[in-house]
């Protein structure tokens, strides 16, 4: 008697003189109680185990309790509420853990008397309202008039009342009286909202807007709401916050436009009066007086090593000093990329932990220096990429989960803070979806701050979202294929500074795909990349990232042995600017041009590790390699600079 596996020759043949059949030893799961009340059936306290979706009713008065169904050591367990007794609130301490051959007895519920918490609504006229308690349990109101939350908020917990949505018509702001507090032996009714008329602030072609911009520039608003706006030519604009009647309003440029100088007219400040402000002026033109200066510092993130490598560059010739120090502690360090924030710069940094639930670190750079600010903060399942809001939002691809995470920023600290991402759940939601199986690799954000897009290396494709100026969410928009069909693994993507082009490497099909960006709803328009009636632009082999000049007249791609440097033409496609360069190796991974737009620095991903400058023409866009290549970690998988 023969069989391929050992277990199946015994059964088979009868032999082995009866194995160990003793089952398992199993132990008891449960804790003990205090305050428990309720009548039993929809007035029961009920709580789950949701590993084996073992339920277990305690009894009104209980001082313990024991799951029916016991574990074998070494199970896990969680445990949560299923259900609450009529006006309590339960938790359970020592919910999670992993069960010992001593039995779990230390899962203790507690249940606290619990009250509503509402208030009253006037002054409303207009739909779309909606109140959030606590980060969670939304209220859509519909009407004036008294308003509670469905949940019930314990005695001795703190309430905080917001609105999450303003009314969408009519015109109005709502603001909450008596937000925030502690419950304190009865409900809460006086979170009242009161709407009124409000008006926005901007600039209108005909009376105001932005004249002769070339790229973007943010706006602020009394010296907050920060507005991105992209564009070429002549740009509308409108703050996203509107202002109560007689409020004062005062428009200032908290950064401008590549090679311009912008300056704002009197009507930049002034007082509502009973309607929407539209004459903002702002006149662009160009002053090469303007263009930032190089950046003092670059930095790799070096995937096989776990660290970053900190470079000074050198003012007269874009050179880095190698090595000049390094950041130990990460955990396969994938992207890196820096935002000023206040008057300081921050670098965040994807640790992709090798496909399982990664984390971003934060640093503040001192004087080329790397401070760290949060060592971990969770992403998903291995972060690949990231890309900064022009105005305070993070987002993080996660190839492994198919997701974005997203973040805010502290204006102080430059620490970042999880964000609700889908905004559409009574629940806080820290990702949104890409697509099942998807893969997402790449992110870039339009430089007006509305839009966020990511490729999708499985499934070949381009996810669109728009984003919520007030809260960061994602809401999706579009989906649309890339490269010459299915197959082609897009690998990166860009926008030009003036927000009408995006720009995607497909590296299974060696070829870059453009698109048009309708600036109203953000949609994308595949067209001809080459300029000369091809939709997609046949470039070298395995093509891993394209980025655009901060003048946006230029993009240069890089392949995996060489660089190209290409025009910007008048609709977007790309003309060849001389020949692909080849710095002597392959497997080029990243490429990252200086705010100055003078040098484009390259990573060697691999065998070398290797760091190589080029110098930018300001008025070809034509590369030249600059001096020799200079060392960092191992397998440099990103490069950014800062100021």
């Amino acid at each position: 008697c023969t069989a391929p596996v050992l277990v199946l020759t015994l059964a088979a043949c009868g032999g082995g003189g009866g194995g160990d059949s003793t089952p398992a030893p199993t132990y008891s799961l449960g804790g003990a109680a205090s305050g428990v009340t309720g009548t039993g059936g929809l007035d029961a306290l009920i709580l789950k185990n949701t590993i084996n979706n073992d339920t277990v009713t305690v009894a009104s008065g209980a001082t313990s309790y024991v799951f029916g169904t016991k574990l074998t050591s070494g199970s896990s367990y969680n445990i949560t509420v299923q259900q609450n007794p009529s006006s309590h609130v339960c938790s359970v301490a020592n919910a999670t853990g992993t069960m010992t051959s001593a039995g779990v007895a230390n899962a203790n519920v507690t249940c606290l008397p619990s009250f509503t918490v509402g208030g009253s609504v006037s002054g409303l006229s207009g739909s779309g309202l909606v109140l959030r308690n606590n980060g969670g349990d939304d209220k859509s109101i519909v009407s004036n008039g008294s308003y509670t939350f469905a949940t019930e908020v314990a005695d001795g917990a703190n309430y905080n009342v917001t609105v999450l949505s303003q009314p969408n018509t009519q015109n109005q702001l709502c603001t909450v009286a008596n937000a925030t507090g502690t419950i304190s032996g009865g409900s809460v009714n006086n979170a009242n909202v009161s709407c009124s008329l409000a008006y926005t602030i901007g600039g209108i072609s005909g009376t105001g807007g932005v004249i002769g911009l070339a790229g973007n520039l943010i706006l602020q608003n009394n010296a907050g709401d920060n507005l991105a706006v992209a564009g070429n030519g002549a740009t509308d604009f409108t703050f996203s916050t509107s202002l109560l009647d007689g409020a004062p309003y005062s428009v200032s440029i908290l950064k401008g436009p590549y090679a311009q100088d912008c300056v704002l007219d009197s009507s930049a400040s002034g007082n509502v009066a009973s309607a929407d402000v539209t004459n903002v002026l702002i006149a662009c033109s160009n002053n090469a007086a303007t263009i930032p200066a190089l950046d003092k510092y670059a930095y790799t993130a070096n995937y096989d090593d776990n660290t970053i490598t900190n470079f000074d560059i050198n003012a007269g010739d874009g050179s880095l000093n190698s090595n000049v120090g390094v950041n130990t502690g990460l955990n396969k360090p994938t992207k890196i990329a820096v935002k000023t924030v206040g008057a300081s710069n921050y670098a965040y940094v994807t640790n992709y932990s090798s496909g399982a639930t990664g984390y971003i670190s934060v640093y503040k750079v001192n004087a080329g220096n790397l401070d760290v600010v949060q060592s971990s903060i969770a992403t998903g399942k291995g972060p690949f990429s990231i890309a900064i809001h022009p105005t305070g939002y993070y987002y993080a691809v996660n190839y492994n989960d198919n997701t974005v995470s997203g973040y805010s920023i502290d204006a102080t600290t430059g620490a970042l803070t999880r964000i609700d991402t889908d905004g559409t759940t009574a629940a806080t939601q820290y990702s949104i979806s890409t697509g099942t199986s998807s893969g997402p690799n790449a992110i870039a954000i339009h430089p007006g701050g509305g839009y966020v897009y990511v490729v999708n290396n499985r499934s070949s494709n381009i996810r669109g979202y728009s984003i919520d100026p007030h809260t960061g969410a994602l809401a999706s928009i579009l989906t649309i294929g890339t490269g010459l069909g299915t197959g082609s693994a897009p690998y990166s993507i860009t926008i030009d500074p003036t927000g009408r082009y995006a720009y995607v490497a497909n590296a299974a099909d060696n070829s870059i795909s453009a698109y048009s960006i309708n600036a109203s709803d953000g949609m994308l328009n595949q067209i001809n990349a080459d300029n000369g009636g091809n939709l997609n632009l046949t470039v070298g082999n395995a093509p891993k990232a394209v980025t655009i000049h901060p003048s946006g007249k230029f993009a240069y791609v890089l392949n995996s042995n060489s660089v190209m440097a290409y025009k910007i033409n008048a609709g977007g496609g790309l003309s060849a600017i001389g020949t692909a360069l080849s710095p002597g190796a392959n497997n080029l991974i990243s490429i990252s041009i200086d705010n100055s737009g003078k040098y484009a620095y390259v990573t060697h991903f691999n065998v070398n590790n290797n760091v190589f400058t080029f110098s930018i023409d300001p008025t070809t866009g034509a590369l030249t390699q600059v001096g020799s290549a200079v060392s960092a970690g191992s397998d440099p998988y990103s490069i950014t600079t800062s100021p």
